[in-house]
């Protein structure tokens, strides 16, 4: 055998690498209330625009001389269509995969159309995060830099947060205590 020590050698290299995969299940979930969302935003335009008595007056208010037609409620499930949409894509957008290399003791969030990689000397302190919605409690940490930029990375999207804490723990980076998620979680 010419490298008897090869073996050996690649399970260490593969032991450095610590991969926190996309939660798969939430991800889908979200695309396909996207879909939805896009369908209801549509039926709400295509069926409710072209709606021939859009012009009734509701009520009225006349000390202002302000007259509340069916039409403003269509705007307004309108506007509310278009707002889940946005939180949406921009949730999807954020980090959804995150690489430890604790080899070389760096960091590497990875988003759709981003890829950041930083020094773990580079993290001041980290912060916790809880988000709680109606159906279930989210957790995320909030990692903020020398160069006074913060990162988030959120358990809607990571799988398994407890090891990126364990992590930074074992670096002996400061815990800050909570702090409330940033947009689109919050």
């Amino acid at each position: 055998m010419l490298f008897p020590n090869l073996h050996k050698a690649l399970f260490v290299v593969r032991n450095t690498m610590l991969t926190l995969s996309t939660n798969s299940a939430n991800f889908i979930g979200r695309l396909f209330f996207l879909v939805v969302t896009f369908f209801l935003g549509y039926i709400f335009v295509k069926l409710g625009l072209q709606e021939s008595n859009n012009g009734h007056v509701v009520f009225r208010i006349t000390a202002i001389h302000f007259e509340f037609k069916t039409i403003y409620i269509m705007y307004f499930l309108i506007l509310i269509v278009c707002f889940l949409a946005l939180t949406i894509i921009v949730s999807l957008i954020s980090i959804n995969k995150v690489q430890v290399d604790t080899a070389i003791d760096s960091i590497t969030f990875v988003s759709l159309f981003k890829k950041q990689t930083i020094d773990t000397a580079d993290i001041i302190e980290y912060f916790e995060t809880v988000h709680r919605n109606p159906y279930k409690v989210w957790y995320g940490l909030l990692i903020k830099t020398k160069d006074n930029t913060t990162i988030q990375v959120a358990g809607q999207n990571i799988n398994s947060l407890s090891e990126l804490k364990d992590y930074l723990e074992e670096r002996k980076i400061s815990y800050a205590g909570q702090k409330k998620m940033k947009f689109p979680y919050n």
